[in-house]
Protein backbone atom coordinates (compact mmCIF):
# COMPACT_ATOMS: atom_id res chain seq x y z
CA UNK A 1 0.00 0.00 0.00
CA UNK A 2 1.35 3.43 -0.90
CA UNK A 3 1.83 5.87 1.99
CA UNK A 4 -0.55 8.35 0.37
CA UNK A 5 -3.36 5.78 0.30
CA UNK A 6 -2.71 4.32 3.75
CA UNK A 7 -5.55 4.55 6.24
CA UNK A 8 -5.13 6.59 9.39
CA UNK A 9 -5.93 4.53 12.49
CA UNK A 10 -5.11 7.01 15.22
CA UNK A 11 -6.05 10.51 16.28
CA UNK A 12 -4.53 13.25 14.17
CA UNK A 13 -1.80 15.46 15.64
CA UNK A 14 -0.73 18.37 13.41
CA UNK A 15 -1.78 16.47 10.30
CA UNK A 16 -0.12 13.22 11.39
CA UNK A 17 -1.53 10.26 13.26
CA UNK A 18 -0.11 9.41 16.66
CA UNK A 19 1.79 6.49 15.12
CA UNK A 20 3.25 8.66 12.33
CA UNK A 21 4.26 11.27 14.90
CA UNK A 22 5.95 8.67 17.11
CA UNK A 23 7.83 7.13 14.17
CA UNK A 24 9.23 10.56 13.27
CA UNK A 25 10.72 11.01 16.77
CA UNK A 26 14.21 10.00 17.92
CA UNK A 27 14.38 6.75 19.91
CA UNK A 28 14.48 8.36 23.38
CA UNK A 29 11.44 10.49 22.55
CA UNK A 30 9.66 7.43 21.13
CA UNK A 31 10.20 5.63 24.42
CA UNK A 32 8.85 8.62 26.38
CA UNK A 33 5.87 8.93 24.03
CA UNK A 34 5.05 5.23 24.37
CA UNK A 35 5.30 5.46 28.16
CA UNK A 36 2.93 8.44 28.07
CA UNK A 37 0.47 6.68 25.74
CA UNK A 38 0.55 3.53 27.89
CA UNK A 39 -0.01 5.60 31.05
CA UNK A 40 -2.96 7.37 29.43
CA UNK A 41 -4.48 4.08 28.27
CA UNK A 42 -4.12 2.60 31.77
CA UNK A 43 -5.88 5.62 33.25
CA UNK A 44 -8.68 5.48 30.65
CA UNK A 45 -9.28 1.86 31.59
CA UNK A 46 -10.31 3.02 35.07
CA UNK A 47 -12.79 5.69 33.91
CA UNK A 48 -16.33 4.83 35.05
CA UNK A 49 -18.70 3.87 32.25
CA UNK A 50 -21.00 6.72 33.22
CA UNK A 51 -18.26 9.24 32.36
CA UNK A 52 -17.04 7.76 29.06
CA UNK A 53 -19.16 10.11 26.94
CA UNK A 54 -17.69 13.10 28.79
CA UNK A 55 -14.16 11.72 28.24
CA UNK A 56 -14.86 11.18 24.55
CA UNK A 57 -16.11 14.76 24.16
CA UNK A 58 -13.03 16.08 25.96
CA UNK A 59 -10.63 14.12 23.74
CA UNK A 60 -12.62 14.96 20.61
CA UNK A 61 -12.50 18.68 21.47
CA UNK A 62 -8.70 18.49 21.34
CA UNK A 63 -8.58 17.36 17.70
CA UNK A 64 -8.00 19.89 14.90
CA UNK A 65 -11.34 19.09 13.23
CA UNK A 66 -13.19 20.00 16.40
CA UNK A 67 -11.47 23.38 16.43
CA UNK A 68 -12.53 23.98 12.83
CA UNK A 69 -16.09 22.93 13.65
CA UNK A 70 -16.16 25.38 16.55
CA UNK A 71 -14.99 28.20 14.26
CA UNK A 72 -17.69 27.27 11.73
CA UNK A 73 -20.32 27.15 14.48
CA UNK A 74 -19.35 30.63 15.64
CA UNK A 75 -19.42 31.93 12.06
CA UNK A 76 -22.91 30.49 11.51
CA UNK A 77 -24.19 31.86 14.82
CA UNK A 78 -22.92 35.33 13.85
CA UNK A 79 -25.84 35.48 11.39
CA UNK A 80 -28.33 35.22 14.24
CA UNK A 81 -30.57 38.28 14.32
CA UNK A 82 -29.71 39.23 10.74
CA UNK A 83 -33.38 39.89 10.01
CA UNK A 84 -33.90 41.90 13.19
CA UNK A 85 -33.81 45.23 11.37
CA UNK A 86 -36.60 44.21 8.95
CA UNK A 87 -40.17 45.33 9.55
CA UNK A 88 -42.73 42.61 10.28
CA UNK A 89 -44.31 43.14 6.86
CA UNK A 90 -40.96 42.88 5.01
CA UNK A 91 -40.04 39.76 6.97
CA UNK A 92 -43.42 38.20 6.25
CA UNK A 93 -43.02 39.01 2.53
CA UNK A 94 -39.53 37.48 2.61
CA UNK A 95 -40.84 34.26 4.18
CA UNK A 96 -43.71 34.04 1.68
CA UNK A 97 -41.32 34.53 -1.24
CA UNK A 98 -38.90 31.93 0.16
CA UNK A 99 -41.68 29.36 0.62
CA UNK A 100 -42.96 29.99 -2.89
CA UNK A 101 -39.47 29.68 -4.41
CA UNK A 102 -38.83 26.40 -2.55
CA UNK A 103 -42.19 25.00 -3.62
CA UNK A 104 -41.51 25.83 -7.26
CA UNK A 105 -38.01 24.38 -7.04
CA UNK A 106 -38.76 21.13 -5.23
CA UNK A 107 -42.39 20.35 -6.16
CA UNK A 108 -41.96 19.92 -9.88
CA UNK A 109 -42.33 16.88 -12.06
CA UNK A 110 -39.18 15.90 -13.88
CA UNK A 111 -39.41 13.46 -16.74
CA UNK A 112 -36.34 11.34 -17.30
Amino acid sequence: MKPSTAKSFGPVISGLTVIETIIALPLTQIQKAMLTLNAILKEIKDVPVSRLEELYQFVHAMTPTAKQSEKLRKKILSFGGSFGDMSSKDYSDFLDHTKEARTKLFDRNIEI
